[in-house]
């Protein structure tokens, strides 16, 4: 594990990999709800962001993962149709984001999410610039970190904050943090097989 600026663990492994169905779901009403049509995607998108409150960061993340050349579908606010991508929830490091990460985890591991969904893990993305409050950390790590297989901390990248990230601007080189991010990423969606 290890920390990024923000002060956030990066790469936790949590309960995730349990067995699914062993949870108790979250309340209905902070549940996700689930797509009935294929959200919009490209063939060669190879995971789904799942944006798990309005401004969780989805855009930008996206836009982050393709410069380094991972393409990825945006889901939306709802489980997609499963179709082989697996999922990466993301999630705003405030109270509303934590919580929300938190909500989707658990509806996953209650096995109350379309049938034949796989969830990669989380990418918590920072509200703002410097350390997070303790309150924020250890909320991060008790519901985030703990119930998700894999969770990633995306850095805080102060030129992004002037770039929309739904039109063509040029992004600033990635920062070693933002590699960093993208190579976990592809990691996950290719893990390195343990020689027997």
């Amino acid at each position: 594990m290890t920390p990024i600026p923000s002060g956030l663990p990066h790469g936790v492994h949590g309960m995730g990999k349990a067995p699914a169905g062993i949870v108790t779901p979250p309340p209905r009403d902070a549940m996700l709800g689930w797509r009935r049509e294929p959200a919009p995607f490209r063939p060669e998108d190879r995971l789904w962001l799942l944006g798990v409150h309005g401004g969780a960061g989805v855009s930008t993340l996206r836009r982050l993962l393709a410069e380094a050349g991972i393409l990825a579908a945006d889901a939306g606010r709802a489980w997609p149709v499963p179709d082989g991508r697996p999922v990466l929830a993301v999630a705003r490091t405030h109270g509303r984001g934590i919580a929300c990460a938190q909500a989707a985890a658990l509806q996953y591991l209650s096995c109350t999410v379309p049938p034949g969904t796989t969830l990669l893990g989380c990418v918590l993305v920072p509200d703002g610039p410097g350390r997070l409050p303790r309150g924020i950390l250890a909320a991060a790590r008790s519901m985030v970190s703990a119930v998700y297989a894999e969770t990633l901390a995306m850095p805080w990248i102060e030129e992004y904050r002037l770039l929309d990230p739904h039109l063509g601007d040029d992004l600033p080189p990635l920062p070693a943090e933002a590699a960093a991010l993208a190579r976990q990423v592809g990691e996950l969606l290719n893990p390195v097989k343990e020689s027997a």
